[in-house]
């Protein structure tokens, strides 16, 4: 294989390492105060690390197998591993595969507590391996391809669940000693259901058993802008309209994961690998304030008291202060209806009381900083988000730049952004406040996409 970098080679290393916890470790996602507490292993979950450098620039993709990662402990793993690979800490990029069959690594509100003892041993392990992906590294040509993956996703925001199809992006790193496969696919890791017990990377471990059928001997995985796809299996198996209330068995992941992987492998066959022009590799940044969407009345407390509730309740008889609730009867083998309502009692009366001492101390925030980084290495481009996106902003900005990327859940997890029109009231208030005490204006996505838009042109 030619070698020569200065003919469209760069120089590439890869790693992995196993984050699977201990028993008895809580999980995060599909729900408020379930104590989703681990009672094994369906599939032990992993970080990958990949390792790039052309001339004097270095930069590092890092994923994990977890539902996402606070701001603070990207920074302090990003530090470290500056300091012992001589990197910048900007050209150090930490993502999540947004499985929700793995500990916190983010505090999200009534989804999970944070073990302590998992976090260190999570920054560690994260680090080590960073350190050992730049150990081998190999001249490498970089080929990418994209194919279109129907009958897997639906989306949850339209009144009609419908399906889309989506793109899947592939990034081909072949070296003579070692050929590692990047992919790129946009939808929720929740296959499995809010009482389901084991750790796992949901269908993400699809891509194992792909990997070497397709010629690669590892692979590292990242998840877009899927904030309102889940896969299809979560609305066939639906017990009750909650969609946290599917259920399938191992034996049903695993065939699903196989339907996915047959159904890559039809079209891997469809189109040919673009070989990429990798002479130069750069990094850009664009800082951007989205501005929440703060109820005008907002220091009027019994009426947050009602803001909040309204989140979860469909309906306030404000005279009688009477919570109106519907839930279908209950199945054997979801979260039953006592445990979720209080729940989500639990989880109204955690965020009245945060949002009172905020209000309190003076520390109502009303906007967030977001970084959007753009990473190209040569025809190739890499957006970067800590932002759970709708699938509608990656359509679009791929529209604009055909080789391009979209990793969210990137270098910590701040917020959700859904698309103002037709959306459910999960997505437009009880999704957004697991992150913060507000969601996000209802044109924060159309921020997002024009901000973006203009750092592609740069």
């Amino acid at each position: 294989m030619q070698t020569d970098i200065n003919k469209g080679y760069i120089k590439a290393g890869f790693s992995k390492i196993k984050i699977s916890p201990r028993k008895n470790i809580e999980l995060c996602g599909y729900g408020y105060y379930l104590n989703r507490v681990s009672t094994g292993i369906l599939d032990d979950i992993y970080s990958q690390a990949l390792f790039l450098k052309l001339k004097d620039t270095k930069v590092l993709f890092i994923s994990c197998d977890v539902l996402g990662i606070s701001e603070s402990i990207y920074k302090e793993i990003a530090d470290e591993i500056s300091k012992q690979l001589d990197i910048s800490k900007e050209n150090i990029f930490i993502s999540a595969t947004h499985t929700h069959c793995a500990p916190t690594v983010r505090a999200l509100s009534g989804c999970g507590e944070i073990d302590k003892d998992y976090i260190e041993y999570f920054k560690k392990k994260i680090i080590k391996n960073a350190i050992n992906s730049s150990k081998n590294i190999y001249n490498s040509e970089v080929k990418i391809k994209k194919i279109q993956i129907d009958e897997f996703s639906f989306n949850r925001e339209s009144p009609t669940k419908e399906e889309v199809e989506q793109d899947m992006m592939l990034v081909s790193f072949a070296a003579d000693k070692e050929k590692i496969l990047l992919a790129q696919f946009s939808t929720h890791a929740t296959m499995l259901s809010n009482k389901f017990t084991k750790v796992s990377k949901d269908y993400v471990g699809a891509f194992e058993k792909l990997t070497k059928e397709l010629g690669f001997d590892d692979y590292i995985f990242f998840n877009g802008a899927c904030g309102n796809l889940l896969p299809l299996i979560v609305k066939k198996n639906l017990k009750t309209n909650s969609t946290g209330d599917t259920f399938i068995s191992s034996k049903k992941l695993d065939n699903e994961k196989s339907c996915l992987n047959k159904s890559i492998l039809n079209q891997y066959k469809l189109n040919d690998w673009l070989v990429l022009d990798v002479n130069n590799i750069s990094v850009k940044r664009r800082k951007i304030e989205i501005d929440y969407k703060v109820p005008p009345g907002y220091k009027n407390s019994e009426r947050m008291k009602k803001y909040f509730e309204s989140a979860f309740y469909d309906g306030i008889d404000m005279k009688k202060g009477v919570l109106k609730i519907k839930y279908e009867k209950g199945k054997d083998d979801v979260i039953n209806k006592k445990v979720r309502l209080e729940g989500i009692k639990k989880f109204i009366k955690v965020k009245y009381d945060e949002f009172k001492e905020n209000l309190r101390n003076g520390d109502l925030k009303k906007n967030i900083s977001i970084d959007i980084n753009l990473i190209s290495i040569g025809d190739l481009k890499i957006l970067t988000y800590p932002l759970e996106l709708p699938i509608k902003i990656e359509k679009e900005l791929r529209s604009v730049y055909s080789n391009l990327l979209i990793l969210c859940y990137t270098n910590g997890l701040k917020g959700y952004i859904c698309k103002s029109n037709g959306t459910s009231c999960y997505a437009k208030k009880r999704g957004s406040l697991l992150y913060n005490m507000f969601p996000f204006k209802d044109n924060s996505w159309k921020k997002v996409i024009n901000e973006s838009k203009e750092l592609l042109k740069v």
